[in-house]
């Protein structure tokens, strides 16, 4: 796996924070000018209930969106362990979105 030194790690959290606060905004506070707020739809009108029925753009950024995950996660914490147990802590927190 990749070494980190303690300055590497030091600057990595700041920036993982910001990461899963901008993840936190993209992803559970509603923007503004999206269309349910426009017709004052209810939420779960937006929401895809059937797995794998998404746009491929919208798909292709979603994984995008977990890039960052997958490199930060190993700088701040040398026991992330190996790429599978780095994709199941990216695919859990996916999930938990």
């Amino acid at each position: 796996m990749l070494e980190t030194t303690r300055r590497q790690r030091r600057l990595a959290r700041p920036i993982f924070t910001a990461y899963a606060l901008a993840v936190a905004a993209v992803t559970v506070v509603p923007m503004p000018g999206h269309r349910t707020l426009w017709r004052h739809d209810p939420w779960w009108t937006t929401v895809v209930w059937v797995p794998g029925r998404v746009p491929a753009w919208s798909f292709a950024l979603n994984v995008l969106m977990f890039v960052p995950f997958g490199v930060l996660v190993p700088l701040i914490w040398r026991t992330a362990g190996s790429y599978l147990r780095i994709g199941l802590w990216a695919l859990a927190a996916s999930a938990a979105i």
